[in-house]
């Protein structure tokens, strides 16, 4: 069960209650905004649980040209690249092969824990 919550008193009670998940949209939405205005280059956030995250952020400057395997990404930062979108065609390329090169009007769909993407998230 969902409910939406009214304030941080109530969703105390209602967890004891038994509700799986208490939604407060208006800090949900606030945290939303700040993310936005703070990282202008990351256009999407999903909150997979609370550990992971799947991101969509527009490929760095100092990935353009760079294959998947040369950029290490996976290595530097912790993320899996689970996709590349051309946002001129919009085609999604899901599960890149190694040697695919990023392009500069792309977006990468990443996987990982806050700390990778807060990595990914400051790449140049």
């Amino acid at each position: 069960v969902i409910v939406k919550g009214v304030t941080a008193e109530h969703g105390r009670l209602l967890k004891k209650l038994g509700v799986d998940r208490v939604v407060f949209p208006e800090t949900e939405m606030a945290t939303q905004l700040a993310e936005s205005l703070t990282w202008p280059n990351v256009l999407d956030l999903l909150n997979i649980d609370r550990e992971y995250s799947i991101m969509e952020i527009a490929v760095p400057a100092s990935l353009v040209g760079e294959s998947i395997r040369a950029s290490d990404l996976r290595r530097r930062c912790g993320t899996w690249i689970v996709g590349v979108k051309d946002v001129l065609t919009g085609k999604l390329e899901m599960f890149p092969d190694p040697e695919y090169r990023f392009g500069v009007d792309q977006v990468l769909l990443v996987v990982g824990k806050e700390p990778a993407l807060q990595c990914l998230r400051e790449l140049k």
